[in-house]
């Protein structure tokens, strides 16, 4: 569990509506696997894009959603983070998620 402030640090934030002080219990990029408290992170794909599946992801429980285009009437109940590049921002906010773990690696050349 993490505030949605700290999961947003270093992400390229254009707006956000909504308060970020809110708990998250958990980032995905996969509508199918949001619940309760979930982070929503809607991905461009080559073959589907994420923003098609941005309410799969409110019926099923999303407290907050990153995305690139903002729908028509956003949902009031749900903190809305827009983005210039949501696979950038799903990189950066599953890291910031997880306690950065690529900081602790020790690389030899």
């Amino acid at each position: 569990m993490m505030e949605l402030e700290k999961i947003l640090k270093g992400i390229d934030v254009v707006s956000l509506k909504g308060n970020e002080r809110i708990e998250i219990d958990n980032i995905t990029f996969d509508s199918r696997s949001v619940t309760k408290g979930s982070l929503f992170i809607a991905v461009r794909g080559s073959k589907n894009d994420g923003h098609d599946f941005i309410s799969g992801a409110l019926n099923s429980g999303a407290s907050a959603i990153i995305c690139e285009t903002l729908p028509a009437a956003p949902d009031k109940k749900v903190i809305w983070v827009k983005t210039t590049d949501s696979a950038k921002a799903l990189g950066q906010a599953a890291s910031n998620f997880f306690g950065n773990p690529s900081s602790s690696l020790r690389l030899v050349g």
